[in-house]
């Protein structure tokens, strides 16, 4: 396994597929000695069956507890595809893909394996006050900003614009994804990670969380502060969290409940032109964030 060092965690990972590997090579922290935080093995192996407690059944899969692991199967027409074992609080992660997975006809194995390691490290991140989010993250005058809407919507495309407008120089993309969020010494931070969907910008970097701005398609370019109900209804929709896991639900609404206390939220309503984000930069000017 390759060590590596995201989120200022120390991590223990393995992949298969070579977009992990590719995009993680940054990531890489060889220091000997040192103790992994996180362990995330990815593996081409046969699912076991094992019995165990049942804790959910659906028709894609179940989940059993077993001997301190919790155990899922994912099925796909019936057919066993691959198998998750946590333990440790979800610190520890191994995830088994049947040999063949052609049954994916939409998906790639690449893409899978991104999916399901990013599921994996989000879930353990949340053991150390953090989670990964659905944005697009930018640095800009040394001030993480993150613009999130559900895909499709123009969040990629917003945060080039701020490029164009200030120049790369200036403005960092340092996850066009999934970046990661933690609070350290009471400060949200924000982090890039190699789980940067289907684009490949991500940075091996860390900035001061200034605001969060969710994204809207309109004709026109407006811009409001969000309330914290409606921050919080974003916040729970574009974080990366197993939902079924109370435990783990508690640890999220901790850190979102300190996020809206400390954090800027926006809704802005835009069109794809250096309006928008001018618009954005002047009410964060006025805001004093930059």
């Amino acid at each position: 396994m390759q060590q590596y060092l995201i989120a200022n965690l120390i991590i223990n990972m393995s992949f298969c597929g070579l977009m992990m590997i590719n995009r993680s090579h940054k990531y890489q922290f060889d220091r000997p000695g040192l103790e992994s935080q996180i362990e995330i093995k990815s593996k081409r192996e046969k699912a076991f069956q094992v019995e165990g407690r049942l804790i959910r059944k659906t028709d894609d899969e179940y989940i059993i507890e077993t001997k301190g692991k919790r155990i899922t199967f994912f099925f796909k027409d019936k057919v066993l595809s691959r198998q998750k074992i946590v333990e440790n609080k979800g610190k520890n992660v191994e995830i088994r893909y049947a040999p063949t997975l052609d049954i994916y006809k939409d998906l790639t194995f690449d893409e899978l394996e991104n999916s399901d390691t990013c599921s994996a490290f989000s879930n353990s991140l949340l053991e150390y006050e953090g989670f990964c989010f659905h944005a697009s993250a930018i640095v800009f005058k040394n001030t993480a900003l993150l613009f999130s809407a559900p895909s499709g919507t123009g969040k990629s495309t917003h945060t080039r614009l701020w490029q164009q407008r200030f120049g790369k120089d200036a403005v960092q993309i340092i996850n066009d994804d999934r970046p990661a969020i933690r609070r350290v010494s009471g400060r949200f931070m924000a982090y890039g990670t190699p789980w940067s969907g289907s684009s490949p910008l991500n940075v091996n970097t860390r900035a001061p969380l200034g605001a969060i701005i969710f994204l809207k398609q309109g004709k026109e370019n407006r811009i409001r502060k969000l309330s914290n109900p409606e921050a919080l209804k974003w916040l729970l929709y574009q974080a990366q969290y197993p939902r079924q896991n109370r435990e783990k639900v508690v640890k999220l609404m901790d850190l979102l409940e300190d996020m809206l206390l400390k954090t800027a939220f926006y809704e802005l309503t835009c069109s794809v032109s250096d309006e928008a984000v001018q618009t954005v930069y002047q009410q964060l000017r006025k805001d004093k964030i930059l």
